[in-house]
């Protein structure tokens, strides 16, 4: 899951240079969204993973902004050397992987106010075919062009805009 940062309308934040952004509370916010990622996908640290989640949503909200995450849906690589991956197995793959990362947003927005859930891993799994039929991911992983089209205009868009609006 990653966080989407919405326009907060406000023309100060806006007018910033790149350069600017970069300083303060956003230079530790790639770091502390690495940290939590690894740890929690990987079943380690959960606290970290927890504590790092958390700092990233405060930051981001500081900002005005307000924040959306999406669970991860279960991973299923399919062996292609054409996309340069290494052979299986795969630790992203592993049994419950998914759970333990998704475990980690869901548990922030029960301590953070005013912070958004999407379920991407419920909705892929609902689609024709399941959340691993080759019209939405053929490697097992990555969205086909089409169907990120799909999924943008079908299920993240519209909840996006209608978190935006309250």
């Amino acid at each position: 899951g990653s966080p989407v940062i919405m326009d907060t309308g406000k023309p100060e934040l806006r007018s910033r240079s790149r350069r600017d952004r970069r300083q303060g509370d956003v230079a530790p916010l790639r770091s502390s969204m690495q940290r939590w990622s690894a740890a929690a996908s990987a079943g380690v640290g959960a606290t970290t993973a927890s504590t790092s989640c958390e700092h990233v949503t405060r930051v981001v909200q500081r900002t005005g902004a307000k924040v959306v995450w999406t669970t991860a849906p279960t991973w299923r690589p399919v062996y292609n050397p054409a996309l340069f991956m290494g052979k299986p197995p795969y630790a992203e793959a592993r049994l419950g992987r998914s759970d333990r990362y998704n475990a980690v947003p869901a548990g922030v927005v029960g301590v953070v106010p005013n912070v958004t859930l999407l379920d991407l891993a419920r909705y892929m799994r609902g689609q024709p075919g399941g959340e691993f039929s080759p019209n939405l991911r053929t490697d097992g992983v990555h969205l086909t062009l089409e169907s990120t089209d799909r999924v943008a205009a079908d299920f993240l868009g519209p909840w996006i805009v209608a978190v935006g609006r309250t």
